[in-house]
């Protein structure tokens, strides 16, 4: 692959979760082009494999779990490079199998930007369907104080570990992010949001 680029913002809408399913309104008519459409899929075999040596860009604006969600993800821009295998057989569901890792990138929420590192992993299993292991770390400095924030564990599920150079305790680096002030320094109406 010489070059692509994904918009994230249209993936997590498409990916099938529970969270970002829209249910269709009930027709008294089935439509039948999305008869014809679904008839295919499900017959259809599949066999693609993408190796994209660090040039997969993906991008996303304001992204949403799904349409009904008021607040954003924020906005994401990271080229990765990997080896993944796409494979469909007939009346089975989608598996992806293999890993891409983080080359460099952004993130920024709610005018926060934090640096992706390097070699962090998107790792999909084949039978988890779209639900990769991931294991990404970014990093942003405020006031002198280097954070991290390590996001670790299954897609669906994450865990999000703060921690910052010099150490602090979790209450300073969260004070820190949203008030660029360690917590003890907070005045009492901030204390309280």
């Amino acid at each position: 692959l010489d070059r692509a680029t994904l918009d994230a913002s249209t993936l997590l809408l498409r990916l099938q979760r529970p969270y970002a399913v829209a249910v269709p309104e009930p027709s008294a008519t089935p439509h039948v082009e999305s008869q014809g459409f679904a008839s295919i899929w499900d017959n259809l075999t599949l066999r693609v494999r993408v190796l994209t040596t660090n040039n997969l860009n993906v991008r996303g604006e304001n992204m949403h779990l799904s349409r009904e969600t008021l607040s954003s993800l924020g906005d994401i821009s990271v080229a990765l490079g990997g080896d993944v295998s796409i494979r469909k057989s007939p009346h089975e569901p989608i598996q992806v199998s293999g890993t891409l890792q983080t080359i460099r990138g952004t993130y920024a929420y709610q005018g926060r930007r934090f640096t992706i590192e390097r070699d962090g992993t998107v790792r999909f299993l084949g039978d988890k369907g779209l639900d990769p292991l991931i294991s990404i770390t970014a990093t942003r400095t405020v006031s002198s104080v280097l954070i991290r924030a390590a996001l670790r564990g299954q897609a669906s599920a994450p865990e999000l570990e703060l921690t910052s150079v010099p150490t602090l305790e979790e209450s300073d680096i969260l004070s820190l992010l949203l008030f660029n002030q360690p917590a003890n320094e907070l005045a009492t109406a901030q204390r309280n949001e």
